[in-house]
């Protein structure tokens, strides 16, 4: 038997590798005619049939022909997993597809053949009713660290997929049932964004991945605009004033939220909204901190256009709120005299160069040291930054190679800025747990190797890493010895390490390798450039920036495996928003084409009430997707517990089916509670 795997962009160029794919696969047809015996096994990527039959339409009979006869065996997968790149959802959405395409055909192969995987790989081959064979090439090994990435396709890979299964989907389930099915749910453009976004993780030519990932965002965020405006369409408007203006905050997770939402006004100059105030639903004032305001035009955003632009406000506010689990709440915008200062709310600004909330204190010196007082508990960790520079395969400059100017930002944070081209941007919102750091790499030379050092003081032998459907358990490198010796280890989004007096925790968004070093303040160090990750990008990709930006969160506290992944989506997925007119004018009032522009409410559906809960999940357990099943015919709620122990979880849906990972086979019945056994997926269909 024989068999291939190939990615769809090897580091040759796509069209070069469908060409050899092309030549492949007359190859096969060739020999089977010739060779009755003969069986080839198309592992691991279905969708290169796809890239075959675009270039060879007229060999369909001859495929069908070899496959009806288990001459050419279709194994369960889409494309080719990569692990680094792909999320727990993500997977299970290759093996969805790839189940389809090959049943199509009319056979699937259930033995599989895979190099690398996760520690929960096995569970979901057992949700598909997968056979391992062994792999002639390698072994199954732990995901290691996803190095082949530079910082910014990490970033939009991460920004892809958490838009898709964090935000779009659950948005739009949602939608779907407080319209009672009149909002229809988007499987098809889902389905093409999934695939694509699949598509795009099995290659490896940078430069190509760059442009594919942001056509896929483009799409992606428009379709998230529509569904948000779809919502903001639905609100009941009874008892707003008609030339007025309101703002809709949606929560697309099952879990309350309690956070900061920053968002931008535009009201129309016309309508005198340049000092305003925010109700909320029931009529209470909303504090909150206008962050700048000017003026501007506005445009349509509808697909017919007026010729004039409106002069507008362009506020950009940001206030605490709490919107409860799937769900939104609506608020009101008033007008005050321009006599009168807006209700802001009260940061913690810097002072001295120093934050403070109810939860922490932050305190920065003249000489840029870090210091961080865990208010709850009363422990202290001092110069928590440092950086470790490698040039070349030189030894490492470590911890405060200069003094950087410390200044204040915008009266709302305190800013470091390095002279070897990094800024940290410290800032501490009111009631939040989290150290905010704006982290910016504005330089790097072609031998360079940075990280940044977050020293917890935090002394054990082992950490915990976010990974696809787990939470996972590593010990501590002890052969670690400079750059030269660097083992990094990968993560999801979020490190923890804790001992028996302190946990510290860091949510990041893209700085996926790390490495828990053996020193004597329990040092956690985040790749942030790498010299190879800036040539990588290689001639001709210029959408993407020469510098790279992530954002880091600094937990202190002591908390479970589940909280902690549950603060880290709610760290990656930020609350949307839309800003609405209550008459829904898109244009100027005196256009010749206000009919067509002016949209009305819609039509004769029951408005959606100003606060309205959806889904909610409670319980040690994260979250992982709410979607329309694979067949379309039910709702798939996915969750999984990440601890070593048993949890209890509680939905607010009362009856559902447990279903296993192909959404199709069901099992016992699920009445709202129940156990969760320690490092179990559970998929429920209603």
């Amino acid at each position: 038997m024989s068999r291939t795997r190939r990615t769809l962009e090897s580091q040759q160029p796509d069209e070069m590798s469908r060409l050899q794919l092309v030549d492949l696969i007359d190859r096969v047809i060739k020999t089977a005619e010739k060779q009755t015996g003969y069986v080839f096994h198309m592992d691991e990527q279905l969708a290169c049939l796809k890239d075959y039959l675009e270039i060879r339409p007229n060999r369909r009979d001859d495929i069908l022909r070899l496959v009806m006869a288990g001459r050419l065996l279709l194994c369960p997968w889409y494309v080719l997993n990569n692990c680094n790149r792909c999320s727990g959802e993500g997977t299970v959405r290759n093996l969805l597809f790839g189940f389809s395409i090959a049943e199509e055909w009319g056979r699937c192969c259930r033995l599989d053949t895979i190099s690398s995987h996760n520690g929960q790989m096995d569970q979901v081959s057992s949700g598909f009713r997968i056979q391992h064979a062994a792999d002639p090439d390698s072994g199954n090994v732990e995901m290691e660290s996803p190095g082949e990435l530079n910082s910014y396709l990490k970033q939009l890979n991460e920004r892809c997929q958490n838009l898709l299964e964090l935000q779009l989907e659950p948005l739009y389930v949602q939608l779907n049932r407080w319209t009672e099915g009149e909002e229809a749910y988007p499987s098809d453009e889902l389905d093409y964004l999934w695939m694509e976004l699949l598509e795009i993780q099995t290659g490896s030519v940078q430069q190509a991945a760059g442009g594919r990932y942001l056509r896929l965002l483009d799409m992606a965020e428009d379709l998230l605009r529509r569904g948000m405006k779809n919502l903001s369409l639905r609100i009941d408007r009874s008892g707003m004033d008609a030339d007025g203006y309101f703002l809709a905050v949606a929560n697309t997770l099952p879990y309350e939220r309690a956070e900061m939402v920053e968002t931008c006004l535009y009201p129309l100059s016309k309508d005198s909204f340049d000092s305003f105030g925010l109700l909320d639903e029931r009529g209470n004032f909303v504090e909150f901190d206008l962050l700048d305001s000017n003026e501007g035009n506005r445009e349509p955003t509808e697909s017919i256009r007026c010729p004039e632009r409106d002069p507008c406000h362009c506020h950009r506010i940001r206030f605490r709120t709490v919107i409860p689990g799937g769900g939104y709440r609506t608020f009101k915008l008033f007008r005050k005299s321009a006599a009168e200062e807006l209700d802001t709310m009260v940061r913690p600004a810097p002072q001295g160069w120093s934050m403070q909330n109810e939860h922490m204190r932050v305190a920065v010196d003249s000489d840029g040291q870090v210091d961080l007082l865990d208010s709850e508990t009363g422990i202290e960790s001092p110069n928590i930054f440092g950086f470790e520079m490698a040039m070349g395969s030189g030894a490492s400059a470590q911890n405060d190679p200069t003094k950087p100017a410390v200044s204040i930002l915008e009266n709302r944070g305190v800013r470091l800025a390095y002279d070897f081209g990094v800024t940290l941007n410290l800032s501490l919102d009111a009631g939040s747990k989290h150290l905010t750091v704006e982290v910016r790499v504005e330089q790097c030379t072609e031998d360079q190797r940075l990280r940044l050092l977050v020293h917890t003081d935090v002394h054990t032998d082992e950490d915990l890493s976010s990974q696809p459907f787990d939470c996972l358990r590593r010990k501590l490198n002890l052969n670690s010895s400079g750059p030269e010796h660097i083992k990094a280890s990968s993560n999801c989004g979020m490190v923890s390490v804790r001992d028996w007096n302190k946990q510290m925790t860091i949510f990041n968004n893209g700085n996926h390798e790390y490495e828990h070093l053996p020193d004597s303040r329990g040092t956690i160090a985040l790749l942030l450039m790498n010299s190879e990750n800036k040539s990588a990008r290689g001639p001709g990709f210029d959408r993407c920036p020469q510098n790279d930006s992530f954002k880091l969160v600094i937990r202190p506290g002591q908390a479970s495996e589940a909280q902690l992944m549950r603060e880290m989506q709610c760290f990656l997925v930020p609350m949307l928003s839309i800003f609405d007119a209550v008459d829904c004018r898109m244009s100027s009032a005196g256009s010749d084409m206000q009919d067509v522009v002016h949209r009305p409410n819609a039509g004769e559906a029951q408005p959606l009430p100003l606060k309205n809960g959806g889904l909610e999940l409670d319980g040690e357990v994260v979250f992982s997707a709410f979607k329309r099943s694979h067949d379309r015919k039910a709702w798939i709620l996915r969750f999984f517990n990440p601890a070593e122990a048993v949890a209890e979880v509680q939905t607010s849906e009362g009856y559902a089916r447990v279903s296993d990972l192909d959404e199709r086979t069901t099992g016992m019945d699920w009445y709202g509670t129940a156990s969760v056994s320690a490092k179990r997926i559970v998929t429920l269909r209603f």
